[in-house]
């Protein structure tokens, strides 16, 4: 059987009422599984949880809550170059899920369950939203590669190490548009790319990045008072680069090993990375535990119906 008539069974066993509610179900049960396995493996996030001062729970909590945000609008930026924007309520929701799915999924599985959802819901075609979450994620690797750098390297290696992948990153992008102008019946792809759109999408990912940057920098400072923010950059640009190694849910293990690797450059010892860490896991899995009650709470499975035509 080949790859395309398995997406066709996928999308007809989908388009079935009582199959929709079923799956609905089995989602809920098994994102409560997966909390409480996790809570019960790692016990020492509750720990953490308990000898952390409430204040910088409650900062990080809090500066989480407006990642979230940032999400929403670099997810609306990604469906503008789509030329299919959705409503900000039902762009919310889907951003939830997204993170649920992110953390307990592999290699960041988020991606592929929003370009299901909005191939069977909007019609978005696969290949325009995978166009879209590449330059998404162009952006993400040059922001986290500036943070990684600008603090503790010579000027002209941040700037020559910029130009190379922003290089790469623009002739890949030039390439994608001229390949994918057209769509395999020959019509028009609805894909728009332009300046505007893509200036948008710039800004809120490094919106998305300088937030994450700052999490790690009151979570890293409250263990160690004497970290500053050059140092919680550099940790953070190393972070985000085991977004795309992440095997294990939310990254555990391979995050930590890749700012192990970056003690040269941020000068942060391994007892200070692994307490930060602890202490970000255990506020991100309440958060998302929140989420998760939030949007059951209204009405996840209506929103979020998929439908086929």
């Amino acid at each position: 059987m080949s790859l395309k008539s398995i997406w066709q069974l996928i999308i007809k066993y989908l388009a079935i009422k009582k199959v929709q509610q079923v799956l609905a179900i089995i989602i809920v049960c098994v994102t409560v599984t997966l909390f409480t396995l996790f809570f019960i493996h790692h016990s020492s996030y509750v720990t953490a949880l308990r000898q952390t001062k409430l204040s910088t729970l409650l900062v990080v909590f809090g500066l989480y809550v407006l990642l979230l945000m940032c999400l929403m609008v670099v997810y609306q930026c990604i469906l503008l170059l789509c030329n299919k924007p959705l409503s900000w309520h039902e762009n919310g929701l889907l951003t939830i899920y997204t993170l649920l799915v992110n953390f307990f999924g592999p290699l960041q599985s988020g991606p592929g369950f929003r370009a299901i959802y909005l191939k069977n819901k909007h019609r978005v075609r696969i290949r325009d939203y995978a166009g879209a979450t590449f330059i998404y994620y162009g952006f993400y690797i040059l922001f986290s590669l500036l943070f990684l750098l600008v603090t503790n390297r010579p000027w002209w290696q941040t700037v020559l190490a910029l130009l190379v992948v922003g290089g790469i990153g623009l002739w890949g992008l030039r390439y994608w548009n001229h390949k994918h102008k057209l769509d395999v019946s020959g019509n028009e792809s609805r894909f728009r790319l332009t300046v505007k759109s893509c200036a948008l999408l710039a800004l809120s990912t490094l919106a998305q990045v300088a937030i994450t940057a700052v999490i790690y920098a009151v979570e890293l400072r409250s263990i160690h008072p004497s970290i500053n923010f050059g140092q919680a950059m550099t940790y953070s640009g190393a972070a985000n680069f085991a977004l795309f190694v992440s095997l294990t849910p939310g990254a555990i293990g391979f995050r930590e090993t890749f700012l192990i690797f970056a003690e040269h450059l941020d000068h942060i010892n391994t007892a200070t990375i692994l307490s930060a860490n602890v202490i970000d896991r255990s506020v991100y899995i309440v958060f998302l535990a929140l989420l998760f009650l939030l949007a059951i709470g209204i009405n996840l499975k209506k929103r979020l119906h998929v439908k086929t035509s």
